[in-house]
């Protein structure tokens, strides 16, 4: 199948960063995040396409790649 890689042409906004985990100490607003999402839930599920979640999918590519090609994704 698909492994998402984040590529805008003309862009370089999308940077890897590593964290030392001994090191982190979440901000403010990380605290904030975490206890409004603690009750999220990690699945792990077998490799197969369900249109749902390509939708959200295709949402998500609209809202946060817009203009930048990555938006245009029609398969």
């Amino acid at each position: 199948m698909f492994t998402y890689h984040p590529y805008c042409d003309n862009c370089q906004a999308c940077v890897p960063v590593r964290i030392e985990v001994e090191k982190f100490s979440p901000r403010r607003a990380q605290r904030l995040a975490w206890r409004a999402h603690e009750t999220l839930r990690t699945l792990v599920a077998p490799l197969t396409y369900a249109p749902e979640h390509y939708a959200l999918y295709l949402q998500y590519q609209s809202l946060r790649h817009a203009g930048g090609g990555m938006d245009e994704d029609n398969q």
